[in-house]
């Protein structure tokens, strides 16, 4: 008695898949979607991307993203390098769009808030 078995039948491919650029396009998208400088970002597959920067401010500042957001910025937050800015006690950020966003730092002198410039960083996470 013979037993036959069969393996697979026909798969019908397109005629020709150039396979190699497929991968690369893929391994491009992955890998070149980011900026790892002190104000870069990193753009995840599906589009979620995380954002970042660091510098001296004056104040009221208007920061821009590295890259615009595409849909929505989920959110932004701001703190103060407190070896350089030992005096500010306030800071935070308003007006957050898909190119940016606007931040102020102030300090309490005793009687009066005071405008401040900021030394510090931001940190911003949208799609």
């Amino acid at each position: 008695m013979c037993y036959c078995i069969k393996a697979f039948d026909t798969i019908n491919l397109p005629a020709e898949v150039d396979w190699e650029a497929s991968i690369n396009a893929r391994i491009a998208d992955i890998f070149n979607n980011f900026n790892l400088s002190p104000k870069g970002h990193y753009k995840f597959p599906g589009g979620l991307t995380i954002q970042w920067g660091r510098g001296t401010y004056p104040y009221q500042s208007s920061v821009t993203f590295d890259i615009p957001f595409t849909n929505s910025v989920f959110s932004v937050i701001v703190s103060y390098d407190a070896s350089t800015s030992l005096y500010v006690e306030h800071l935070g950020y308003y007006d957050a769009t898909l190119t940016g966003f606007k931040m102020a730092g102030a300090y309490w002198n005793g009687s009066a808030w005071i405008s401040h410039p900021i030394s510090g960083s931001w940190i911003a996470i949208g799609h």
